[in-house]
C-alpha cells in the first residue's frame, strides 16, 4: 500500500473550482472539467458520495488526461430533482457530455456510480469502462432502504449538518481493516453528508437495480474492479457482472474493501491506465492487466 498520504485539501486546492453546467430541462450539474489528453476520463460517484471521492485519481491524472467529475442530481451544487431510475442518471450524464462537447469517453463508476456507467455504456458508445465496487445486481445492502426511509420520514438527516460519514461506519463497511487511519480520515473529508433531502431521496433510484438476467452488449474494454473484502457489494455479484460483459476483465484487489481507489491507489491507477493503453494501442486488455498487476 502507498505509505504517502496525499491530503484531500492539497488536491482540492491544486485543482480548478467546479462550475455549474446546464444540461437542459432546468437541470444543472456541478462539474469539474480539467483539460488534457483524450479520451476524457469521467468519474461517477455513488450514493451519499461526492464528485471528490476519486480525489487521488484526479490528482494522479491531472495534467495528463482530460478529466471530468460531477455531482449527481440532488448532490453538491447540482439541481435538486427527483430521480427515479439509474437510466435517468445515465441520461443526465449524456446531456452533460453533450453540453461540454465531449464524446468517446472512458467511464469510471464507483459503487452505485458503476450502475450509471454500465447503463450509459449499454445505450451510448464509450471508449472504455471501469466498474469499481459495483455490479449489475445486489448493489443495495438489506439495511439501507429502512434506515434511509426512517431518516427521511423523521427528518433525522437534517441533524447531520454537513458532518462526514461516521468513522466507525467507514471502518466496518467501507474500508479493509488494514487501511491506515489517515487514509480513512482523508477519504471521509470527501463524504460530507448532504443537508438537502434530495440527496437522500436519490438513493431510491438505485434500489432494486437488477440486470443480472441479460448479457450486456458492450464492446469497449471493460475492467470490473473489486476489493476482496467488500462487505457492501458481494464480490461474486461483481464477478458475475464481468461474465456478462463480452471480454471484460475481473480484477480482485487484495487488502481492500469498498473503497479500492483510495485503499490501493497505485494498483487502481495502474488498472485505469491499462484501459487507456488498450484503447490507444489497440491491444487486448487481458495481457495488459496480467503483465502489470500481480
Amino acid at each position: 500500500m502507498n505509505t504517502r498520504i496525499q491530503t484531500f485539501e492539497d488536491v482540492r486546492n491544486d485543482l480548478p473550482d467546479p462550475v455549474v453546467t446546464s444540461i437542459g430541462d432546468g437541470i444543472e450539474l456541478e462539474t469539474l472539467h480539467i483539460p488534457g489528453e483524450g479520451p476524457p476520463l469521467v468519474f461517477i460517484h455513488g450514493g451519499l458520495g461526492s464528485m471528490w471521492n476519486h480525489y487521488l485519481q484526479l490528482d494522479h491524472f491531472a495534467g495528463n488526461r482530460e478529466l471530468i467529475a460531477y455531482s449527481l442530481v440532488g448532490y453538491g451544487q447540482s439541481s435538486s430533482q427527483t430521480v427515479r431510475s439509474v437510466s435517468a442518471h445515465a441520461t443526465h450524464l449524456r446531456r452533460l457530455l453533450t453540453a461540454l462537447d465531449v464524446e468517446n469517453v472512458v467511464l469510471n463508476g464507483w459503487s452505485y456510480g458503476a450502475a450509471v456507467a454500465l447503463e450509459y455504456a449499454k445505450r451510448w458508445s464509450v471508449e472504455g469502462l471501469v466498474l469499481c465496487s459495483g455490479a449489475d445486481h445486489a448493489l443495495t445492502p438489506w439495511w439501507e432502504p429502512p434506515v434511509i426511509r426512517f431518516a427521511i420520514a423523521t427528518g433525522l438527516y437534517k441533524l447531520f449538518r454537513g458532518e462526514t460519514v461516521p468513522k466507525w461506519f467507514a471502518r466496518s463497511e467501507i474500508f479493509h481493516g488494514s487501511t491506515p487511519d489517515p487514509v480513512v480520515e482523508q477519504f471521509l473529508e470527501t463524504l460530507e453528508l448532504p443537508l438537502q433531502r434530495s440527496a437522500w431521496d436519490v438513493l431510491e433510484s438505485f434500489w432494486g437495480y437488477e440486470k443480472n438476467d441479460e448479457r450486456h452488449r458492450i464492446t469497449a474494454p471493460t475492467l470490473v474492479v473489486h476489493g476482496s473484502e467488500d462487505s457492501l457489494v458481494p464480490i461474486e455479484a461483481a464477478r458475475r457482472t464481468a461474465g456478462r460483459i463480452p471480454d471484460a476483465v475481473f480484477c480482485e484487489v487484495q487488502q481492500a474493501a469498498h473503497a479500492v481507489m483510495v485503499e490501493r491507489p497505485q494498483t487502481y491507477n495502474t488498472l485505469v491506465e491499462t484501459v487507456f493503453d488498450c484503447v490507444e494501442e489497440d491491444e487486448s486488455l487481458v495481457p495488459l492487466v496480467a503483465g502489470r498487476v500481480a
